[in-house]
């Protein structure tokens, strides 16, 4: 007993003195068992989070960008919280994610903490989610491995972003005017299949409006590429979940709106409401504290995509 209560109060410890590597931060977060890690803030085109809607803003499951936007985990953070995590959890998956920044940009600490799960998780799945920007060159540098390297990168899986199926369409939506950025993503795609196998490739594109999704899987599946993945566009923001105007609701709106519809919703009085109700407790949380309707307004994909 007594050194069962000595195991608790040292790891209670150690939980308070890295409490600044495991409590939720943008850059690196667990969300429905998957551990998700951002490496940079720095992008070379729009981000991830910027062409996924408003309703994208602020997320229930996952912290707020702007909340650590300037902090970016060092390579012992982010391996002692991954640790940490699996101590306590059971992760199915780790993502480099590129929502806020293109992790190839930091490709010697991409690949470094990469090399370092494989030798710490065996098996453990490992994704790195990419513009493809980096060309040909990139997806060389990040997989061609020494074949009796075992912790190299290999057999991974990749994501692709590619919103769009031809160059200026790509170039308006990333925000990119070099005219080879579309040609690169290709390149990229194509090494990638040769280095890792067309199974462990996959593009994402958004069912945004415009988009042109037949277009965009002729084009991967003439590259070799045979995953795609449609991710959704949150065109609803909070605002709309409580039927309000987001120019000229206050607060004083905001409060009666809210207790309306709650009374409807709740659980209690309308069993079949219980996700809605959810959906407008979450907006009413943000909209009627005046730092986070603030920040929420600013639009955390729009401030990110102005720092390109």
């Amino acid at each position: 007993m007594f050194l069962h209560k000595c195991r608790i109060i040292l790891k209670q410890q150690y939980a308070k003195q890295y409490s600044r590597f495991f409590s939720s931060s943008f850059t690196h977060y667990i969300d429905k068992g998957i551990i998700h890690i951002n490496i940079t803030n720095e992008n070379n085109s729009s981000p991830l989070l910027s062409l996924l809607g408003p309703g994208n803003r602020l997320k229930e499951s996952i912290p707020s960008p702007l909340d650590n936007l300037n902090y970016i985990a060092s390579e012992e953070d982010i391996l002692n919280f991954i640790e940490e995590k699996y101590e306590h959890d059971t992760p199915v998956d780790i993502v480099f994610d590129n929502m806020i920044g293109e992790p190839t940009l930091e490709m010697e600490k991409l690949i470094t903490i990469g090399r370092s799960i494989k030798e710490r998780r065996h098996g453990v799945p490992l994704t790195i989610n990419t513009n493809g920007l980096s060309g040909s060159a990139g997806a060389e540098q990040l997989f061609e491995m020494d074949p009796g390297d075992n912790t190299g990168l290999k057999n991974l899986h990749l994501s692709v972003l590619l919103p769009a199926n031809n160059p200026p369409k790509y170039n308006k939506l990333m925000k990119n005017t070099d005219p080879s950025s579309f040609g690169q993503v290709c390149s990229f795609l194509v090494s990638a299949i040769e280095l890792l196998g067309g199974e462990y490739v996959t593009c994402m594109a958004i069912d945004a409006p415009g988009a042109d999704i037949n277009g965009i899987r002729a084009l991967t599946t003439s590259l070799g590429v045979s995953n795609l993945e449609i991710l959704p566009y949150e065109s609803e923001t909070l605002y709309d979940k409580l039927n309000l105007s987001a120019e000229k609701c206050d607060e004083k709106e905001i409060k009666n709106t809210y207790h309306q519809l709650a009374k409807k919703l709740h659980p209690d009085i309308n069993p079949d409401g219980r996700e809605q109700f959810e959906h407008i407790k979450h907006a009413y949380k943000i909209l009627i504290d005046k730092d986070k309707r603030k920040q929420y307004d600013e639009g955390s994909w729009e401030y990110l995509s102005s720092r390109i």
